[in-house]
């Protein structure tokens, strides 16, 4: 599925097979030789199928699948999602391999969607791509900083010549200066089913997944990251707060992707009524130095790089459709990669995911974000690992 000098390169440039919080680079090419059980993923929580929709209620216009499912009104934010649920999944029984195939695919592609970022990014945004580029930094901030909110998660994975659905939710709590989460996704491959959880309940970040029947559970401490950042536990700095959800969460989602894409300048748009930003990137130089090892120093010297040398589940591109309203500003409603195709240029969506039923939540409690550990469940801590992937090396 990868280069095989990105794999055999994996251990001394990337470090670990597998990066718990993201840093997209160092996990990807070790994908390809890490069984399911060695990938440390997200959450899941959500039905199986779905189906898209059209034109409903009488409204003349295309209904968008994933900012809302029921025709535009003022409360965007509160529009319930009742899609009727009957998408049938594909059946891999026929190929015994492609199964376990396609669950490292929409793992990977889950780990994409969700924890763009790398080691160390750059600002390479430039005044031509300023407007994009402020745009998506703001997203970060502005999600960070908001009280509460909840969201249903819809994400849909084009992998291998099948379609995969997976669904789930995202809930958060800014609490004493900083944020507390829930981030639940499930997504099936055949018979197979996959879910992960990231709970963020202020002391850790918990990481709980089920691959194939194979339950794993890891921790990351919260306070040793602050300490190796020099924050503080009780009020961050609004810059600070920032990066602290780089542990998860939807900020970290938006601010690995300012990090290291380059976007250009927003457009506005209407769909389905929604007024929304519309904004697409590609890769930072100094990110695809990276992710091409081989091609970095001619990518230095300005040349253009060959993104097909890519790995497969390493997208090309990014595109965000950001809201323009005023109750929560610049909420991240799609996120869609692509790839492009070798042969015909043409653009290829391979992952998008989506987020409905978007609302703020003054009624949450802290104590809905503790975290109930099992009787005798074997916590791996991951926190060191973490903390070298930062580049701040065990911190005690």
């Amino acid at each position: 599925m990868f280069a095989s000098n990105a794999s055999s390169s994996a251990g001394q440039v990337f470090g670990l097979a597998w990066e718990p919080y993201g840093r997209l680079v160092r996990i990807l090419p070790a994908l390809a030789a890490a069984s399911a059980d060695e990938i440390p993923l997200l959450i899941l929580k959500c039905s199986q199928r779905t189906r898209v929709g059209s034109r409903r209620n009488g409204c003349d216009e295309l209904c968008l699948c994933g900012l809302c499912s029921a025709c535009y009104n003022t409360n965007l934010w509160q529009n319930r999602h009742d899609r009727e649920m009957n998408y049938r999944l594909p059946s891999l029984k026929r190929e015994s391999d492609v199964g376990r195939r396609l669950t490292l695919a929409v793992i990977a592609s889950v780990l994409i969607a969700v924890f763009a970022p790398l080691a160390s990014g750059e600002d390479e945004s430039g005044s031509q791509a300023a407007n994009g580029q402020e745009l998506v930094a703001q997203a970060a901030v502005y999600i960070s900083q908001t009280p509460s909110l909840e969201a249903k998660i819809r994400q849909r994975v084009f992998l291998l010549r099948q379609e995969l659905v997976g669904t789930g939710y995202y809930v958060q709590l800014r609490h004493r200066g900083g944020n507390q989460f829930r981030f639940d996704l499930r997504m099936q491959a055949g018979e197979r089913l996959t879910s992960f959880q990231h709970h963020n309940d202020g002391t850790y970040l918990w990481l709980r997944r089920d691959v194939d029947g194979v339950q794993s559970l890891s921790r990351v401490s919260l306070e040793r990251v602050r300490e190796a950042r020099g924050e503080s536990a009780t009020g961050p700095s609004v810059a600070a707060n920032s990066l602290n959800l780089g542990v998860g969460g939807l900020s970290q989602l938006l601010q690995g992707l300012d990090q290291h894409f380059a976007f250009g300048v927003a457009g506005t748009s209407e769909i389905g009524g929604v007024p929304v930003w519309q904004v697409s990137g590609t890769w930072k130089r100094k990110s695809l130095q990276l992710l091409l090892p081989e091609q970095a120093a001619a990518i230095g010297d300005g040349a253009q790089p060959d993104l097909n040398q890519l790995p497969q589940l390493v997208p090309h591109a990014v595109s965000l459709v950001l809201g323009r309203d005023t109750q929560i500003p610049l909420f991240p409603y799609r996120v869609e990669f692509s790839r492009r195709e070798p042969k015909t240029g043409r653009s290829r969506l391979t992952l998008r995911m989506e987020l409905h039923e978007v609302r703020l939540r003054p009624d949450l409690d802290v104590r809905q974000f503790r975290f109930e550990l099992e009787d005798e469940q074997r916590v791996e801590d991951e926190t060191d690992a973490y903390l070298q992937k930062l580049g701040f090396g065990s911190v005690e």
